[in-house]
C-alpha cells in the first residue's frame, strides 16, 4: 500500500513562517508565527500563547518529564501551528479516503534550525494523536531539500545489513539501540538481510567494515550528543583511535564501501540539530551527504517504544510495505502498545529523513525473492529459530574470509576446543554460518548433524554430499549436473531428462555406491571428482540470478567431525589452503570439532600445522561470556517464539537484575531449548520480567476501528 503524499513546506526566515501544503495541485498557504522564549530560542506558537508556560513545557519535553496533559499540549501545539487550517482538506482529498491514509512530507531549507528539534511526529488533533489516528495510517517523514544521485532501488537479493555499534552492546546508555539490533536480527531469520556484526568499533574500523562489506543497510548504535558546533556520535569505546567523531568524519567511514541506501541511527538525539547554533541534525547532514534514507532519534528514546516501532516496522517491509508506510505502522504500534505512551513522547521519537527524490512507494527490500531464499534455507534444514545468538568473534572471521561477490579466503576454518563440545551449540552455528553463505550467493554443504552414524569412510563423505545436491535441485529448481562422483558423467542423454529422473538416476547411483564396501575411494580422484561436480551444481545456481553468480562458491560444512573416525586422516590429507579445490575454484571447508574426542587428536595435528600456512584458521567454541550470553538469551525472549510469549524488561531499574540471572545460564546456547524458559517464569514471578503480546495488541486497536 502506497500512501499519497502530502507536501508540507515551511518557509520564511526569523519569525516570519508561511506554511503551504499540496501535492500536485494548488498549494494551501497560510502564516505560521514564531515567537522567542525567554532563553532566546525560537519556536513556532499562537500569537496568544504564554512563553514562559510554553518554556516550561518544552524543558519538560526536553528532560522526558512529561505527563499525560504534557504529551497532548506538546502535540496539539505543533498541530496548531503546522496542519491546523489545512487538516480538514487533507482528510477530505479522494486519494487520502481511498487510501485510508496519507503521508505528512515536511519540507522546509536547511537553515530552518528552530524547526529540526521538535517532534512533529507527536502531533495531535485535539482528539487523537495523528500516529494513531483511528480512521487513518499517517505517515510522518522529513524531507531533506537535496536530491540524491542514486535513489534506493528495490534489491532483488537479501541485503547486506552492517550492525555496528561504537561501544560494547552490554552498555547500559545504549541498552534500547541494543535491543534493536536484536530485533533487526529477526529479519535475518526470515532470511530478509544477509548481516554483519562489528561491536566497539572506532570510526576508522567502521571504515574498514563498510569497505569490506559494502553493505547496502547499515544500523549504528552508539552514544550522540547534538553540540552547538555540530552533532557527534563516540566510537570505539576505550579503544585507541577511539572518541568523538563528527557528521563529514561519519559520513567519510559509511560510505567506504560506496552510499548505502539507509542508515539507521540509535544514537540519541541524532534527527535533532541545534535550535540555538543552527546546527543541523546528524541525519539531515547523512542525507545531504547523498546517503538517500536515514531513520534518526530526535531524543532518548525508550526500549519498550523502541521494540514496539521496530518490531511492528520490520514485519510491514516482510509483508512488502513501501518504507514509508512501514515506518508509519511502527510508530502506531509505539503509541497504541506502550502503557507509558499517554505520559511520554518515547513513541515519536524515531524520526524518517528522505532525500527530495525518495520516493513515497520505494521498497528496500524485494519481499518475495527474500522469502524464497528462507525457503530454501529452511528446506536445506539451515534457517532454525528462534534468533541466533552470539559467537560474534567466529561470526566476524567468517564475513571477512567471504568478501561480497568474491571468492572466499579461507580454505579450512575449524571452530572448537580441547574438550567436549556437546550444549556448546556448534551446529546450530554451522547452520547459521551455511544460512549466511546462502544469502550471500554461496553454496553451503550442511554435512551433520548425525544422530548415530557419523561418515567413518570417503564413500559415506561422498554419498553425504551427493544427497545434499539432490536438496539444493529439489528446493531451487536448479538441474542436476552429471556427476563424476556417481560415474554418470558418461551417461547419454542425460540432458533430456528432467529433474526427477535425474534425481532418481543420483539415487539409484548413491544406492550402488554404498553396496561397494569392499574398497573405498581414490582420495585424489575423489577430491577432482567432488570441485567438477559442486562447481557444476554452483554454475547453475548461478543462473537463478542474485544473490547467486560468478562469485558463487561451494563450501562444505562439517559438523562434529572429531566423530568421523576413519576418514578424519585421510580427508585432512586432500585439504588444500584452498580446501578441497583449487586456487581458481576453492571448496573451503567450516568444520566444528572437539580436540580430544574421537579422532580430535588428528584435527589437533592438523590445526597445529595449518595454522602456519596460509588459508587455515582456527576459532575457539566454548561457553559464551556473561555479558554476550545474557544479551543473547534477552533478544531470544524479546519476541515470541514456538508457543512461548515475548517477554521484555517492565523497567530500566531491574536489567541488571535480570542479566545477573540470565548469566547463571553459564553461557551454553543448549539452555534456549532447557531452561531459558523456566527462568523467564520466575523472573516473570519477581516482576523482574513481564510477559507481552505486542500482536494482540496492534490487532485489537486496529479491530476496533476497522
Amino acid at each position: 500500500m502506497t500512501l499519497p503524499r502530502i507536501l508540507v513546506d515551511v518557509r520564511g526566515t526569523g519569525e516570519d513562517w508561511s506554511v503551504s501544503v499540496h501535492r500536485d495541485d494548488e498549494p494551501l498557504t497560510y502564516p505560521m508565527p514564531g515567537r522567542r522564549l525567554p532563553d532566546g530560542t525560537l519556536v513556532p506558537v499562537p500569537p496568544d500563547a504564554d512563553l514562559p508556560e510554553l518554556a516550561a513545557l518544552l524543558d519538560r519535553v526536553g528532560r522526558n518529564a512529561t505527563d499525560a496533559e504534557d504529551v497532548r499540549r506538546y502535540g496539539r501545539l505543533l498541530f496548531d501551528c503546522l496542519l491546523g487550517p489545512a487538516w480538514a482538506a487533507i482528510r477530505s482529498r479522494a486519494d487520502v479516503i481511498a487510501a485510508r491514509g496519507v503521508e505528512l512530507a515536511l519540507r522546509w531549507p536547511a537553515n530552518q534550525a528552530a524547526l529540526h528539534p521538535l517532534m512533529w511526529e507527536a502531533m495531535h488533533d485535539g482528539v487523537n494523536h495523528l500516529a494513531g489516528h483511528p480512521d487513518l495510517l499517517v505517515a510522518i517523514t522529513r524531507i531533506v531539500p537535496v536530491d540524491v544521485t542514486e535513489p534506493p532501488a528495490e534489491l532483488t537479493r537479501p541485503p547486506r545489513m552492517l550492525l555496528a555499534a561504537g561501544s560494547p552492546l552490554s552498555d547500559p546508555v545504549i541498552r534500547s539501540g541494543a535491543m534493536f539490533v536484536g530485533l533487526v536480527r529477526t529479519l535475518e531469520t526470515f532470511g530478509m538481510c544477509a548481516p554483519r556484526v562489528d561491536v566497539n568499533v572506532t570510526a576508522q574500523q567502521l571504515g574498514e567494515a563498510c569497505e569490506a562489506f559494502e553493505p547496502d543497510l547499515v544500523h549504528l548504535v552508539a552514544h550522540g550528543q547534538a553540540t552547538g558546533e555540530g552533532p557527534t556520535v563516540h566510537l570505539g569505546s576505550g579503544l585507541t583511535g577511539g572518541g568523538q567523531v563528527d557528521s563529514k568524519q561519519l559520513l567519510a567511514a559509511l560510505t567506504g564501501g560506496g552510499r548505502p541506501a539507509a542508515v539507521i541511527l540509535s544514537v540519541c538525539r541524532s534527527g535533532a540539530g541545534h535550535a540555538a547554533t543552527g546546527a543541523l541534525s546528524l541525519a539531515s547532514e547523512l542525507v545531504a551527504g547523498q546517503i538517500p534514507v536515514v531513520v534518526a532519534m530526535t531524543g532518548e528514546v525508550s526500549e519498550t517504544a523502541c521494540r514496539l516501532y521496530t518490531t511492528k516496522m520490520l514485519e510491514a517491509m516482510r509483508e512488502g510495505a513501501p518504507l514509508v508506510a512501514a515506518a508509519a505502522r511502527g510508530r502506531r504500534a509505539a503509541l497504541v502498545g506502550a502503557r507509558s505512551s499517554m505520559q511520554r513522547l518515547d513513541w515519536a521519537m524515531p524520526a524518517l529523513f528522505l532525500a527530495a527524490n525518495v520516493a513515497p512507494d520505494t521498497r528496500l527490500i524485494d519481499p518475495d525473492r527474500a522469502r524464497w531464499i528462507g525457503k530454501v534455507a529452511v528446506g536445506l534444514e539451515m534457517l532454525k529459530e528462534p534468533v541466533f545468538i552470539g559467537r560474534t568473534a567466529i561470526l566476524g572471521r567468517i564475513d571477512r574470509a567471504f568478501p561480497p561477490q568474491a571468492r572466499p579466503t579461507a580454505g579450512f576454518l575449524t571452530v572448537g576446543r580441547e574438550g567436549p563440545i556437546a550444549e556448546l551449540g556448534g551446529t546450530r552455528l554451522l547452520r547459521e554460518i551455511g544460512q549466511r553463505l546462502l544469502r550471500r550467493g554461496h553454496l553451503p554443504v550442511l554435512l551433520g548433524p548425525f544422530s548415530q552414524h557419523a561418515p567413518s569412510t570417503l564413500r559415506d563423505v561422498v554419498v553425504e554430499v551427493v544427497t545434499k545436491m539432490i536438496q539444493y535441485a529439489e528446493e531451487t529448481g536448479v538441474r542436476l549436473p552429471p556427476s563424476r562422483l556417481l560415474g554418470l558423467h558418461t551417461a547419454s542423454g542425460w540432458d533430456a531428462l528432467s529433474n526427477a529422473d535425474a534425481a532418481d538416476a543420483y539415487y539409484t547411483a548413491i544406492d550402488a555406491l554404498r553396496r561397494e564396501c569392499d574398497a573405498d575411494l581414490m582420495p585424489e580422484r575423489t577430491r577432482s571428482d567432488l570441485r567438477t561436480d559442486l562447481y557444476a551444481l554452483a554454475r547453475s545456481m548461478a543462473g537463478l540470478g542474485p544473490p547467486f553468480g560468478e562469485h558463487t562458491t561451494p563450501v562444505l560444512l562439517a559438523d562434529e567431525l572429531h566423530r568421523w573416525e576413519g576418514v578424519v586422516r585421510d580427508l585432512l590429507k586432500l585439504v588444500r589452503p584452498s580446501g578441497l579445490g583449487t586456487a581458481d575454484e576453492p571448496i573451503p571447508v567450516i568444520a566444528t570439532a572437539s580436540l580430544l574426542a574421537g579422532d580430535g587428536e588428528a584435527v589437533k595435528q592438523f590445526v597445529q600445522t595449518g595454522l602456519r600456512q596460509p588459508g587455515y584458521q582456527f576459532e575457539t567454541l566454548d561457553e559464551l561470556p556473561g555479558d554476550e550470553a545474557a544479551l543473547g538469551f534477552q533478544w531470544v525472549l524479546l519476541r515470541p517464539w514456538g508457543e512461548h510469549p515475548a517477554f521484555v524488561v517492565p523497567d530500566a531499574s531491574k536489567v541488571d537484575n535480570l542479566t545477573k540471572i540470565l548469566r547463571r545460564l553459564d553461557g551454553r546456547p543448549k539452555h534456549v531449548d532447557e531452561l531459558l524458559y523456566q527462568f523467564a517464569g520466575v523472573c516473570t514471578d519477581v516482576g523482574v520480567l513481564e510477559e507481552v503480546h505486542d500482536d494482540k495488541i496492534y490487532a485489537d486497536h486496529a479491530e476496533s476501528y476497522a
